[in-house]
């Protein structure tokens, strides 16, 4: 069972995070395109009038932008569209 008052972690990486979610040591926000490695035992609930976020890709301004770049941000907004076809995975405990 969770603390009553979840401890604040300065842990940076989202696997790290997620491991002490699991050990019932706190929460965490997961963006919801990293919904897929959440592990199992891990339940994501939607927050009720939760922000969306704008993401924008930054290069250097004079830079002709290359076809690599821009076969990334295709991929991004690609992503960005079926995220919002769908509905938010939720990862079940197992059985």
């Amino acid at each position: 069972a969770l603390a009553p008052t979840p401890r604040i972690s300065g842990v940076g990486s989202l696997a790290g995070r997620l491991a002490l979610v699991a050990a019932g040591e706190g929460y965490d926000l997961v963006p919801a395109l990293a919904a897929e490695l959440v592990p199992a035992g891990i339940a994501l609930r939607p927050l009720a009038d939760a922000p969306t976020w704008e993401l924008r890709a930054a290069r250097p301004a004079d830079a002709v932008p290359s076809v690599g770049f821009l076969k990334a941000i295709e991929a991004l907004r690609a992503a960005g569209r079926r995220e919002r076809r769908s509905p938010l995975a939720t990862a079940t405990p197992p059985a």
